[in-house]
């Protein structure tokens, strides 16, 4: 195996149901096939067709596949596309709460969890 290298491209398609889909490489590279668990590890589960992204190149049994992805630009992603799905972070990658008056000794009076070491997660669910 290659060692991986840096490129960029657009998503060409990505499908959740397959778990999989292709990314369109930049300066006439083949497509790069991109596994769901290589978003995963990125923070995303699936990503719109168009969307730029910045990753790491490898080759496997002869073929392009995404081993990492460093960046994901969803502003390109083509009109109508729906949105990218993020992935729920896990608890230990989650900081605290901050606001812009947090300092030792000092609360938010409108949060009331400012200045504490709680943690909040979002999430969402697929239909």
């Amino acid at each position: 195996m290659m060692s991986p290298r840096i490129a960029s491209g657009r998503v060409r398609w990505f499908n959740l149901e397959k778990k999989f889909g292709f990314v369109e490489l930049d300066e006439g590279l083949r497509d790069a096939f991109l596994h769901v668990s290589v978003l995963k590890a990125a923070g995303y589960v699936a990503v719109p067709a168009g969307t730029t992204l910045r990753v790491r190149v490898g080759h496997e049994q002869g073929r392009q596949r995404v081993v990492e992805v460093l960046s994901v630009d969803t502003s390109t992603a083509r009109p109508g596309e729906p949105p990218a799905v993020v992935r729920k972070a896990p608890a230990d990658k989650i900081g605290p709460i901050t606001s812009a008056s947090d300092s030792p000794g000092q609360k938010d009076p409108g949060c009331p969890t400012s200045g504490s070491r709680d943690r909040v997660m979002v999430s969402s669910r697929l239909r």
